[in-house]
């Protein structure tokens, strides 16, 4: 069970990490730990596993990734991955998540990023366009009008998060779960009062992402590099953040690129 869990946990983490362009899930995140009643004494998990999958971008891919989890705080999360195609695409991912500092019970600390080249990268704006033809990305172009080259698209991501002592959270940074046959038997942590100074877990956050791309055209190699800070609340008042059954949550964020470095500020 422990196994199966761990697997289908890798694979959304890799899922998470290779679209890390869609903002469909909060950034920010419950810090808890589980201890199961049939394993009282474990919290440590380690997991090898290797995958292959295939793309338009990449093609068939090979690769092997890895994870522990409890080692050394209950919560936090070492992983990464390195992988390969036919097509010459190849890279690597490593991160860590949760890291409680040392000094501050309640700020929890995240740094993961990417390095890797890609044969077959697309860009639906570019800055030249044959005479004649539609401007990549403007308002006449259609879902074919992109430029497909190979490059590099390398990306790193850090995270501070400070739990508020409100709500579920008013002792503690981090919750305790007790499971027994993966069901909750401990209190919950929020779900039937929607009050962020009773219920639930209110995380601020700050985020700064940076990442470079480079596209091998005809006329030369041209690059692009993003520096933007993204500033957030999130408020989780769900019974269980894992496998909720009662409850919600909000993220409301403010992003802004001030144009550090080679960075356009938007």
């Amino acid at each position: 069970m422990i196994i199966t869990t761990m697997k289908r946990s890798f694979l959304i983490l890799l899922c998470i990490l290779f679209s890390t362009n869609v903002h469909g899930r909060p950034r920010s995140s419950v810090k808890f730990s589980t201890m199961r009643a049939e394993n009282p004494r474990g919290v440590q998990e380690t997991l090898i596993l290797p995958y292959a999958f295939s793309s338009e971008s990449m093609g068939v891919t090979l690769g092997v990734g890895g994870l522990a989890k409890g080692y050394g705080q209950d919560q936090l999360l070492v992983a990464g991955t390195a992988f390969a195609s036919f097509d010459e695409a190849v890279g690597g991912i490593l991160g860590m998540w949760d890291y409680r500092l040392p000094w501050a019970e309640r700020f929890f600390f995240t740094a993961f990023g990417s390095v890797g080249y890609y044969p077959k990268q697309r860009a639906y704006a570019f800055p030249f366009t044959e005479p004649g033809t539609t401007r990549f990305g403007s308002n006449d172009s259609d879902e074919d009008d992109f430029v497909e080259s190979g490059g590099m698209d390398n990306w790193f991501e850090l995270y501070l998060e400070y739990v508020l002592p409100i709500g579920a959270a008013r002792k503690s940074g981090m919750l305790q779960y007790r499971l027994k046959d993966g069901i909750l038997q401990s209190t919950p942590g929020g779900g039937k009062v929607w009050n962020p100074f009773k219920s639930g877990v209110t995380n601020l956050m700050i985020r700064q992402y940076n990442r470079y791309q480079s596209y091998e055209t005809s006329e030369g190699t041209i690059d692009q590099t993003i520096h933007p800070v993204e500033f957030a609340i999130y408020y989780n008042n769900t019974d269980f953040p894992t496998n909720p059954s009662l409850g919600s949550s909000q993220y409301l964020s403010v992003t802004r690129d001030f144009g550090w470095l080679e960075s356009e500020s938007t």
